[in-house]
């Protein structure tokens, strides 16, 4: 009997022994047959050049053009930035128009620059609100990389002749005022005047997106009463025919000038521009010349009552002497 137990003891003690030594050899050749590179840092799969795979790594993102990937989880692009250890996410595609704020979510650590018409702007929060073309920069490896553009319009607009998709996007449908107009599968022309009902898809996700919009190219009609053909006002200078939604912003000689009336009557070398709800602008240049208006001219009577008084008053006086 104790023989026995002695025998089951050691053959379990053998069965243990070779299940140790052979386990690691199994483990290493079923991971050899689907080897997978993980970044050592996020624990994300890799490809050859190190670059996170996110289609791998996640199932619930999907590249929507090359380097984008669209997060269902989140509902936002995701930018990735180098190796793609860090990354930038927004609710906008590269390249969309929209009328509506558009949300951008930057790492602290990634130095980033904004430029919105060209010009750098602040970039405070993670919120762009103000109608314009926009272009987001990034420093990558000391060097500046574009990640992302987008425009931003108003209800109404005339920055805008046609919609090219977005790399990875498709239109479906598009009319004018109610009517179908011509399009193709990239492009919708937007030259005419009117409401314009877009429809588009990303060819990836299938994803459905919407833009509505009125476009409107007509400037500003606006008169400037008191200039003459050369450019040159000798009197007062009114603005005529603005509407409430017009914003003006005028120079005098440089710099910014404030008035709260239509009215300049001061001389110098004017620059006025009037931008009307939809951004279309007019430009003046004029000057207006050295004049005396009618306060003026009352002024200069009276001082020259008061001197032909002196001077009467003078002759009156040596005439006097001369009599004594």
């Amino acid at each position: 009997m104790i023989r026995k137990t002695v025998t089951k003891f050691i053959a379990i003690v053998l069965c243990g022994a070779i299940l140790t030594l052979v386990a690691p050899w199994n483990a290493l050749s079923v991971r050899a047959d689907d080897e997978v590179r993980l970044d050592p840092f996020t624990g994300l799969p890799v490809d050859e050049s190190g670059t996170i795979a996110y289609d791998d790594a996640n199932q619930s993102r999907k590249e929507v053009a090359n380097g984008i990937y669209y997060d269902y989880t989140y509902g936002s692009y995701v930018y990735p930035i180098g190796t793609g250890l860090v990354e930038i996410t927004s609710n906008v595609a590269d390249g969309m128009i929209v009328n509506e704020p558009v949300i951008i979510n930057v790492p602290t650590e990634l130095m980033t620059v904004l430029y919105q018409d060209g010009n750098e702007v602040a970039f405070e929060g993670n919120t762009v609100k103000s109608p314009g073309e926009y272009t987001l920069m990034a420093s990558v490896d000391g060097k500046q990389k574009t990640v992302m553009s987008f425009t931003i319009i108003s209800s109404a607009t005339g920055r805008i002749e046609g919609y090219n998709m977005p790399s990875g996007f498709h239109v479906k449908s598009a009319t004018c005022d109610g009517q179908d107009i011509q399009w193709t599968t990239r492009y919708v022309p937007m030259s005419l005047e009117g409401v314009y009902s877009i429809e588009y898809a990303c060819d990836r996700t299938d994803i459905n997106y919407f833009l509505n919009v009125r476009v409107d190219h007509t400037p500003p009609q606006v008169v400037l009463e008191g200039v003459k053909e050369d450019g040159k006002a000798r009197g007062p200078v009114t603005i005529t025919g603005l509407t409430e939604s017009d914003r003006v912003a005028i120079t005098k000689d440089g710099e910014e000038f404030k008035t709260i009336s239509n009215k300049l009557t001061q001389s110098g070398k004017y620059r006025v521009i009037v931008t009307d709800n939809a951004d279309n602008r007019v430009t003046y240049d004029f000057t207006i010349m050295i004049y005396l208006d009618v306060n003026g001219i009352a002024f200069f009577i009276i001082i020259a009552a008061v001197i032909g008084a002196v001077v009467a008053y003078i002759m009156i006086q040596r005439k006097n002497l001369k009599v004594r």
